[in-house]
């Protein structure tokens, strides 16, 4: 009986959002009520976003979304709007805290792939034209390797080594002249793009050609995985809201343990991100050390 209550509702998407319970048909009937949110975590994977994610709603005044990745503006976008609102805090939870606690709370959630949509920086801008953004850039051989073992070899449908799926996607990138911004927005194709993935500037681009300079943040995994405490602030500060000391930074999220990369291997990547690295550098003004 459930699940025929959730395909029948699932054909009026403003009336549910999630998973079909009592609380979440509640907020769909409450979503033309809701928050829009303040700000957004846009990537990319396996760079620290949920273990970022999960230190910033520990601070009193930052709730948290309904879950973490909506995918509203890359897969769900045929939905209304509504069916987005319904994810974050109502109105008169906002107005009751300011007034009753003088609480002023904002929200947000991050989904990483947001940053690799070309069409979700238009979308995000006419729909939330103030939002901050925030992205979380690792470096790109890091990064490869651990998406790699997270999602390819995690999830059991990655069959080749890592050198032969890097192989394979660096013979395809130079068929195609390398041109990072496809069309392809399916999650079994972005699940196995570890080289791609890595290069970040010209997604990069399409977000600051429509938000201004001080609308995004740029956090450096290596620096929230080595200064935790000091990269969160720093977020706090950007989102406008005050430094807490409560927020418990000792756990980190979706951490994977697997052997070291082989020195060929890292060679061959070192090689080809570091133009890419370099030109990261110069448009940003801003030293990543990845080469």
């Amino acid at each position: 009986m459930k699940d025929y209550i959730k395909r029948k509702l699932e054909n009026y998407p403003n009336f549910y959002a999630g998973r079909l319970s009592k609380r979440n048909v509640f907020r769909s009937l409450t979503s033309n009520q809701r928050i829009l949110p303040n700000f957004i975590i846009i990537g990319e994977a396996k760079c620290g976003t949920t273990s970022l994610y999960n230190y910033l709603i520990q601070h009193p005044n930052i709730e948290s979304s309904l879950t973490k990745e909506i995918n509203f503006f890359n897969w769900s976008y045929d939905k209304p709007k509504n069916w987005y609102r319904a994810h974050f805090p109502t109105s008169l939870k906002k107005k009751m805290l300011k007034r009753f606690s003088n609480k002023q709370i904002i929200t947000g959630e991050a989904t990483p792939l947001y940053l690799f949509h070309s069409l979700v920086p238009k979308r995000i801008f006419q729909m939330l034209p103030e939002v901050k953004l925030i992205i979380c850039l690792r470096n790109p051989i890091e990064r490869a390797y651990s998406h790699y073992h997270d999602l390819g070899i995690r999830l059991g449908e990655e069959q080749r080594t890592f050198d032969e799926a890097i192989e394979t996607e660096i013979q395809s990138l130079k068929q195609k002249n390398y041109n990072i911004l496809d069309s392809d927005y399916g999650f079994s194709s972005r699940l196995y793009q570890y080289v791609s993935r890595g290069v970040y500037l010209p997604h990069i681009k399409l977000w600051m050609n429509l938000f201004s300079r001080d609308q995004i943040l740029f956090v450096k995994t290596e620096e929230l995985n080595n200064n935790t405490s000091e990269s969160v602030n720093r977020v706090f500060e950007f989102l406008d809201t005050k430094k807490f000391n409560g927020i418990d930074v000792k756990e980190r999220f979706n951490v994977s343990k697997y052997k070291p990369m082989n020195n060929s291997t890292r060679e061959i990547l070192k090689e080809f991100y570091s133009p890419y690295n370099k030109e990261l550098e110069e448009y940003l003004d801003e030293d990543f050390n990845w080469n």
